[in-house]
């Protein structure tokens, strides 16, 4: 009889109570390692079911972007760094209207339709 801290169960069993599908869980107990073969049996020890769970779990993402309601507490995670800041000033120069630097030129308008002799002075 084995010993208590070494009882398998079946992974049709694991994937059945915790709502998994087989093929699923075998390929994740596959890559870490808990998976156990004998024969056309696969198994996982009882106890290292919730360590294998603990290795799938994913850590929660930090909050991406700065806007005016986390920059006041600094919530967020992302740092500004030299290229945002670069961004940022050439938006707000885009922002601003441009001066004329055409100059003032005294071109002549041509009216459709009519003769070059026509054109008039703007």
């Amino acid at each position: 009889m084995p010993a208590p801290d070494k009882c398998t169960v079946s992974l049709k069993e694991v994937a059945m109570q915790e709502g998994l599908g087989i093929k699923a869980l075998e390929k994740i107990a596959t890559e870490h390692g808990y998976l156990i073969k004998v024969g056309s049996q696969k198994k996982l020890f009882i106890q290292e079911i919730e360590e294998l769970f603990d290795k799938c779990r994913v850590n929660p993402k930090g909050r991406g972007s700065i806007n005016s309601s986390t920059e006041a507490n600094g919530i967020s995670e992302t740092r500004a760094g030299p290229t945002d800041q670069r961004v940022s000033k050439t938006l707000n120069k885009l922002k601003k209207p441009s001066r004329n630097t055409s100059g003032e030129k005294k071109n002549n308008v041509l009216l459709l339709n009519q003769p070059k002799s026509a054109a008039v002075k703007s």
